[in-house]
């Protein structure tokens, strides 16, 4: 999980051809907000974190970057209770729900 203040659009397209290139998938819904998974588990919650920190806007106040580990679940909100939306799909087919 990545939650990082100060990220510019141009840093954010950035931040997306880092984790294609290291194959993570992502899912990038809310603002400053990223939940990523490392198939090949070779990422480390300090790598992501210091290539937020060379993106993001001098300035910036707040960076966290958090290893989950299995088992966990999650519950989400669609926009105005609208389910026709995707923006939890991603969750759906990666992580179980609760």
């Amino acid at each position: 999980m990545i939650a990082a203040d100060g990220m510019s659009a141009d840093a954010e397209k950035s931040m997306l051809a880092f984790f294609k290139e290291h194959g993570l998938g992502w899912w990038h819904r809310i603002p400053n907000f990223w939940l990523i998974t490392d198939p090949r588990g070779n990422m480390t919650a300090t790598v992501l974190r210091d290539k937020i920190q060379d993106l993001r806007s001098p300035g910036a106040k707040a960076t966290l970057v958090m290893q989950i580990h299995e088992d966990i679940t999650w519950a989400g909100l669609y926009p105005d209770g609208d389910s026709k939306h995707d923006e939890f799909d991603w969750l759906n087919q990666t992580w179980t729900k609760d």
